[in-house]
């Protein structure tokens, strides 16, 4: 049974167990320590039944064979013979898994050679455990008794070096491969009937296992290491063992982490000496790839001390060497990785020297490479709901920010007078992913591709000339010192020598990176304001942030405060503040002052705000001029997260009035029987819902909203239907009666994320089903992704349903999860409203658009009428129309 399978010692379940019974026996509690070790063996038993890797993994592993060999024979021609060694690897290990051991086994000896020749011990270490392998499944005993006690060698070697060191941890592990490795040696003597030599093994094996029950786990492991002091040490000590154990790919890598470091800490002299000590030993030994990484950390070194044309040489020398690669057929990730990482240095560098034609190429490559890498990422049968519950995965090539080289490359183009190119860059960063799952969720396959296009300047103009609106598309640009990226990120690395992960040469769970939170938040150094025009004319206005002293998230926060706008709705509400003319007519200056002239003279027509990051919570119909005029009573104003995204709500709008003309069913819940909400303790603040941080946190009743109810019946009344109040508004009703809906108002309480962890903010309370459940009455955004609906329009009649998550993809909440469900049209407040104005206002929100079959219409002119009995911006300017206007 030894030749079926072959037990790792770095099984979870085994190391769990071999933990226990060794903790026993140091505590003195032999019965449990008897207990857990008879549970190891016989777990240790059923391993060697199964086969290590089942077969059904290796049954489409004739096509990854063949596309190794072929990119063997380049490596072979490319002499490096590191990634000959690494792409040996792999193939031992797939031939060995479709049972040819034969062809694992000489593979794995050529494997071997390689990793004797370039002095790399782990990877000796793990060559020679493959082949041990490939000899025990193949059923030659004998043949895997060499290799093993080779291994045996190797870790009595290290942890030899790790007493001397002092290393705790590498001697730790270097006893429990010796256990792991003395057992399976016994147990291989042991089938053959050798029992002499089988037993002398398992007393080893017994030897190194009470030395390392007497060897306490180091404590380093648990406690990150932010010091670069302690940093350094650690490299210095795995330096040390690297040098005794005559390891130059492990030298290498640990030359380019100290030269990391102290680049970090601003010594580029000592970093300079690091990097290229680095360089020099991957030349010495043929490591094509270890000597991109060093040009490329030399190149960042030269650039950040302005020797912009050393940097750029160097970065040049190490693009070709990764070209080389490229040229020969190999595209492995990191292979792109390192290419996207020198293009985008080389086009900061090339602008820092004034080269902007070569800048702008480099940049321009760097988000081509980028957008054909999102395209071969989608993936057609993934789940919607999942994907944006999930953080997007970070590829390999995201080496730098993505959502910076775009803004990097506006400047480059404005600097060239390249205008209307930059309005395409600005839909580039905005809201891809939102798109993706937009697309795949509501258009048919046959159009997929085709609306997954970003939209040239062409289609943009179409799209405002289509809407009849003027379309204002804001970017926040960051100062020049923020894009210049003056602390590089990492390069990827293949780590090349550790044990299992561990402290020894970065294993790359341990490996503290020294570049993580590098970069403080830039400050905003420009606002760029683009205008398109039903007409086509596009106009670029830019305002300098600079004087202003603070950035634009803080501008737009006082402006919030000013009008009594800054509370979640837990909190208790705040009364304006003296300044909130002065806030709103500042934030006037910067976002409509500078393109007043471009917004038209009509108020009825139409002006569709695209913001970004902070300025998605601007209330811009409270925004006032310096005679005192609100916005909302000059213009027509809708929002919306990206032209693509506008764009793809009209074609589902229309979709709706072609496919669905069947229900005209309106859904109205009005003041439901509230549930019970528990505020999370990270959401408390002092004063909220009576309570103090110091407080017991009990669940609480949400307070139950009487104007809402009014609110419903009047609505419900102008449609000749009824609406769902107290016990009748369930969760469990509401959402069957969504599905069907064609116009769905939720007249409630909203929360962000105060009493449900979500990756999605945003809930709707309704009454409860009393499953008991901690989201009983509770409508989450995440359940909204699970629904179809039809609705042409649905109204958050509560407090900040508007909000949610910023991020570089737009904004995470309910309006995106109601999108994202179906709907074109979505109404929704940017902060906790009062009741009764609110009622109000909805109640001739709906008055309007019965007559003018406009929504955005129809909401401009409900403020401009409850303005007239209540005047404060709180009370009638926190409703915003995202997407379809008709």
């Amino acid at each position: 049974c030894i030749s079926k399978a072959f037990v790792s010692p770095f099984d979870p379940e085994i190391k769990t167990l071999g933990s226990l019974s060794l903790s026993y026996q140091r505590l003195g509690e032999q019965d449990k320590f008897r207990q857990y070790q008879q549970q190891l063996e016989q777990l240790q038993q059923q391993r060697l039944q199964k086969p290590l890797i089942p077969e059904s993994c290796f049954a489409q592993s004739v096509e990854p064979t063949q596309k190794l060999e072929q990119e063997w024979e380049v490596a072979r021609e490319f002499k490096d013979r590191r990634w000959e060694a690494r792409i040996l690897r792999s193939l031992a290990s797939l031939y060995r898994g479709q049972k040819n051991y034969p062809q694992a086994i000489a593979l794995a000896q050529q494997w071997l050679t390689i990793a004797r020749e370039t002095k790399a011990q782990w990877e000796e270490v793990k060559a020679l455990t493959i082949l041990a392998q490939a000899y025990l499944e193949s059923g030659d005993l004998r043949g895997a008794i060499a290799p093993y006690e080779q291994v045996i060698a190797s870790y009595q070697q290290w942890h030899t070096i790790a007493q001397n060191t002092q290393n705790g941890e590498l001697e730790r592990e270097a006893l429990e491969a010796l256990t792991y490795y003395y057992r399976n040696l016994g147990q291989i003597y042991s089938a053959l009937g050798e029992n002499t030599q089988a037993d002398s093994y398992q007393q080893q094996s017994t030897i190194s296992q009470q030395q390392l029950a007497q060897k306490p786990a180091n404590s380093w492991k648990l406690e990150p290491i932010t010091e670069n002091q302690r940093l350094l040490q650690w490299y210095q000590q795995n330096l040390t063992i690297a040098q005794a154990l005559d390891d130059p790919p492990s030298q290498q890598l640990i030359l380019l982490a100290f030269g990391r470091t102290y680049q970090k800490l601003g010594n580029l002299s000592t970093a300079r000496q690091f990097y290229q000590q680095s360089l020099a030993i991957a030349q010495g030994f043929g490591d094509h790839w270890g000597e991109a990484v060093a040009l490329a950390y030399l190149g960042s070194i030269e650039r950040e001390q302005g020797n912009f044309a050393q940097g750029i040489a160097y970065y040049q020398n190490s693009l070709a060497m990764v070209s080389k690669f490229q040229n020969l057929g190999i595209n492995q990730p990191r292979v792109e990785s390192l290419e996207l990482l020198i293009r985008s240095q080389l086009g900061v560098s090339f602008l820092a020297a004034d080269n902007l034609t070569a800048a702008e190429e480099s940049i321009r490559t760097v988000l081509e490479i980028e957008d054909s890498f999102v395209a071969q990422k989608t993936c057609p049968g993934a789940n919607t709901a999942n994907n944006l519950r999930g953080q997007r995965q970070s590829s390999a090539v995201q080496l730098f920010d993505l959502l910076t080289l775009p803004r990097l490359l506006q400047k480059i183009l404005i600097a060239q007078n390249k205008t209307e190119m930059g309005v395409e860059l600005t839909e580039r960063e905005r809201t891809r992913l939102f798109v993706e799952l937009l697309v795949e969720q509501l258009f048919p396959e046959e159009t997929r591709q085709q609306n997954l296009k970003l939209p040239t300047i062409e289609e943009i103009k179409e799209v405002a000339k289509t809407q009849k609106s003027t379309l204002v598309t804001y970017s926040i640009m960051p100062a020049l010192r923020d894009l210049d990226f003056k602390e590089s990120p990492t390069i990827p690395f293949q780590n090349q020598f550790n044990l299992r992960n561990s402290s020894l040469i970065f294993g790359n769970q341990y490996y503290p990176d020294p570049n993580v939170n590098i970069q403080d938040e830039p400050d905003n150094s420009e606002l760029f304001i683009w205008v398109i025009q039903p007409t086509g004319e596009v106009t670029l206005r830019r305002v300098d942030l600079q004087p202003f002293n603070t950035s634009l998230e803080e501008l737009v926060s006082n402006s919030r405060h000013a009008i009594g706008a800054r509370g979640r709705s837990l909190e208790v509400s705040f009364e304006p503040l003296p300044e909130q003319d002065q806030r709103l007519e500042q934030l006037h200056q910067i976002l409509i002052e500078p393109i007043a002239d471009l917004l038209p003279n009509n108020p009825n027509e139409p002006v569709i705000f695209i913001p970004e990051g902070e300025l998605f919570l601007a209330p811009f119909p409270a925004l006032r001029d310096k005679g005192g005029e609100y916005l909302i009573a000059k213009h027509t104003i809708l929002t919306a997260p990206s032209i693509q995204v506008l764009q793809l709500t009209h074609q589902l709008a229309q979709q709706q009035k072609q496919n669905k003309p069947g229900s005209n069913e309106i859904l109205v819940v009005g003041n439901p029987t509230m549930p019970k909400v528990t505020p999370l303790p990270q959401r408390i603040v002092p004063n909220q819902l009576n309570s103090s941080p110091k407080q017991d946190i009990v669940p609480q009743v949400l307070p139950p909203l009487p104007g809402a109810e009014k609110e419903g019946q009047a609505i419900a009344k102008l449609f000749n239907t009824q609406q769902l109040t107290g016990d009748q508004a369930t969760k469990l009703t509401v959402v069957e009666k969504m599905a069907a809906a064609r116009i769905i108002h939720l007249a409630t309480h909203g929360l962000l994320d105060d009493v449900v962890e979500s990756s999605i903010p945003g809930i709707i309370a309704l009454a409860p089903d009393g499953t008991g459940f901690q989201t009983d009455g509770l409508l989450l955004a995440e359940d909204i992704l699970e629904l179809k609906l039809n609705a042409e329009l649905v109204v958050l009649s509560a407090c900040d349903t508007g909000r949610g998550k910023i991020a570089g993809d737009g904004v995470i909440g309910l309006s995106r999860s109601l999108m994202l469900a179906g709907v074109p049209s979505i109404i929704a407040s940017l902060w906790s409203v009062p009741d009764a104005p609110t009622a109000s206002l909805m109640t001739e929100f709906y008055r309007n658009w019965q007559q003018t079959g406009n929504k955005a219409q129809a909401l401009r002119q409900a403020m401009l009428t409850t303005m007239k009995t209540h005047p404060n911006p709180r009370d009638w300017a926190a409703f915003t129309l995202i997407g379809e206007a008709e």
